[in-house]
């Protein structure tokens, strides 16, 4: 039996197509790099500011580059979720959900993710992948950041935008075409490759399909942006830890 999603039921109705979502995805990256490569040339030549190093990027370049990002972000799903399709918040999966289900599926995606993690750390001392250059680790290990920045960013504007994003926009979408387990594998490659971290791509796959998982079941976009939002804050307070009494 095919588990493609009848998208007539109002609970799963989604005004834009897979092709709209395709078009997107490859304008996301492009479009970052047209915005960062100039603004990165101006502030390093004006300010000394380096974007493009997390070892070296300062509290105002780090809000720069993040920002960039949001705003492609936040301008594609402006053309193709409300200018183009007149399409609301409340299509993008911004809804009321259960509240004991909501709290049930933050628990197992937060346990998922955890167990994700330590099955990857594990398969990390068979593996000689050198992970002392992880983007994160780099900038809790850059006293230029401060925790306070990096909270505002990783903790509330990340999950917010990328959950809008991979899962609220291209999730439905993928769906019209695909199996709802094929949609949300392919929402997670693709929030994993946005994330330009190869040695992080397998477990970001992983934390991608069970965000991916919970937005299905929840039927709102609000518990799994709750999830990562929460999975963040976990993974700077242990690497802050760690970095701290290494």
């Amino acid at each position: 039996m095919s588990n493609k999603i009848d998208f007539y039921n109002e609970e799963n109705y989604c005004p834009w197509n897979f092709w709209e979502a395709v078009v997107a995805v490859f304008l996301t990256i492009p479009l970052i790099l047209i915005l960062t490569i100039p603004i990165a040339y101006l502030l390093e030549r004006n300010m000394g500011e380096v974007i493009f190093s997390p070892s070296e990027i300062s509290n105002f370049g780090f809000a720069i580059a993040y920002f960039i990002q949001a705003v492609v972000l936040l301008i594609l799903l402006w053309l193709f979720v409300f200018y183009r399709n007149r399409a609301t918040w409340y299509d993008l999966g911004i809804k009321t959900f259960s509240f004991l289900k909501g709290i049930f599926l933050t628990l197992f995606g937060i346990t998922a993710i955890f167990f994700i993690n330590m099955v990857y750390t594990i398969f990390l001392r068979f593996i000689p992948w050198d992970t002392s250059k992880d983007k994160i680790k780099l900038l809790i290990e850059n006293k230029n950041i401060s925790l306070t920045m990096l909270f505002i960013v990783a903790v509330i504007i990340a999950p917010i935008c990328e959950e809008l994003f991979f899962r609220g926009f291209l999730f439905p979408a993928f769906k019209k075409k695909m199996t709802t387990f094929s949609a949300m594998f392919l929402s997670s490659i693709l929030f994993a490759v946005f994330h330009l971290e190869p040695t992080q791509l397998i477990p970001l796959i992983g934390i991608g399909f069970i965000l991916a998982f919970v937005y299905e079941k929840a039927k709102s976009l609000i518990p799994s942006i709750l999830l990562h939002s929460l999975n963040n804050l976990i993974a700077i307070i242990i690497l802050f830890q760690f970095i701290k009494y290494s």
